[in-house]
């Protein structure tokens, strides 16, 4: 006696497991599609990140570039002259119209150099020009002086500054020397300008270039301390210069705030801070930060770039969310689908075999009665079979 193999009995379990498989592998592949995109989000705010990182440091290294293409033009107007005048001076830099193109910059000067022994006449000379309550600032005998002769715009705060003896404070003499010693360029380290009232004081640097007498020889460190005259300088107030250089730059964009912070020497610590475009000192959580040094004309500064919030944003973090969601769906749907098409299969199939059944048994019961109908048989020729 055969047993008859019931093909049903596997065709649920295996539907279910095709079901499973499709759902399982759709998940996987939401799951890749939804780690794929973070990953997409990140690298991409990283490359903004990196692009405006690069931008500010880009302006930045752009305008102190520009500050000294002026300098130099204010150096060339010593050369190219017999002696500049005050009202020379005054001429020359209101028509560079620094306010207009070089927004921040508090004023464009000419430090006079001289020993102890020339300081008499030097202050009686000013006191000739229409001053005659000037006097060198601060008070004192030293053996070497760098005092503010010109300064313009010569109205507001440079007013303070007029006088006064910036070769007597260490981190001005310490550019102005380096500048002269070189003849080269020479941006300051950190100080407080004497253009500073009680109130919103800055940070400050400042920038020299030297100036020797006209046709002096300036081949050796002794010509050229010996051949000194002055400096071309320029004050900058690092807020206001900041200000200026990044007037076009959205610290805010695009929902990542961005802070940046300028300290002076390759040392990150408060006392070295120039700038902070934060002026909140409550913590903050950082999503990116980097690292950048400037060499600016002999002196080093360091940037701080650092991007607040979290890594990518909620509206990303939302739409990396709706990519998983929509894959769980899509993968539901595919297997409620082939379960559907499988269970239509299997319903079909049952409903075809048991049509074939009872067709069969149909057949196999007219068969029997053709048999055994003794009536039926007499109508058959049993030599021929026709009836």
């Amino acid at each position: 006696m055969t047993t008859r193999f019931d093909k049903s009995r596997l065709e649920g379990p295996s539907r279910n497991l095709a079901t499973g498989i499709v759902f399982a592998a759709g998940l996987f592949l939401s799951w890749l599609a939804f780690q794929s995109y973070r990953a997409d989000q990140i690298e991409q705010e990283d490359r903004e990140f990196e692009f405006a990182a690069n931008e500010i440091q880009k302006n930045i290294e752009g305008r102190i570039a520009a500050n000294i293409q002026v300098l130099q033009s204010g150096a060339a107007l010593f050369y190219a002259s017999e002696s500049v005048s005050r009202r020379d001076w005054a001429t020359y830099v209101h028509n560079l119209k620094i306010d207009s193109f070089l927004p921040g910059t508090q004023g464009i000067g000419f430090a006079r150099s001289f020993d102890s022994l020339g300081r008499k006449a030097y202050e009686d000379g000013v006191h000739k020009e229409g001053f005659p309550d000037f006097q060198v600032r601060p008070a004192g005998v030293r053996s070497q002086y760098g005092v503010i002769h010109y300064l313009e715009p010569f109205t507001g705060r440079n007013l303070r500054a007029f006088g006064f003896d910036m070769y007597s404070e260490a981190t001005r003499r310490s550019a102005m020397s380096l500048a002269r010693d070189l003849n080269r360029t020479v941006l300051s380290g950190k100080v407080v300008l004497v253009q500073e009232t009680n109130k919103d004081v800055q940070a400050g640097t400042l920038i020299y270039i030297p100036i020797y007498r006209k046709g002096a020889r300036v081949a050796t460190v002794e010509q050229r301390r010996s051949a000194l005259i002055g400096w071309v300088y320029s004050p900058y107030r690092m807020t206001d210069l900041m200000a200026g250089t990044l007037r076009h730059w959205d610290f805010r964009r695009k929902g990542h705030p961005i802070t940046l912070e300028v300290y002076d020497g390759d040392s990150i610590k408060p006392s070295n801070l120039l700038f902070n475009s934060r002026s909140d000192t409550t913590p903050i959580h950082l999503a990116r930060s980097t690292t950048t040094k400037l060499h600016l004309a002999e002196h080093d500064w360091t940037l701080r770039i650092s991007q607040e919030g979290h890594t990518i944003t909620h509206e990303q973090i939302r739409n990396s969310w709706f990519v998983l969601f929509g894959g769980f769906s899509i993968s539901l749907l595919l297997a409620g689908l082939l379960h559907s098409l499988m269970s239509t299969r299997i319903q079909a199939r049952k409903i075809a075999e048991t049509l074939t059944r009872e067709l069969r048994e149909s057949e196999e019961t007219y068969r029997n009665q053709f048999a055994t109908n003794s009536s039926v048989m007499l109508l058959i020729d049993p030599e021929t079979g026709a009836i």
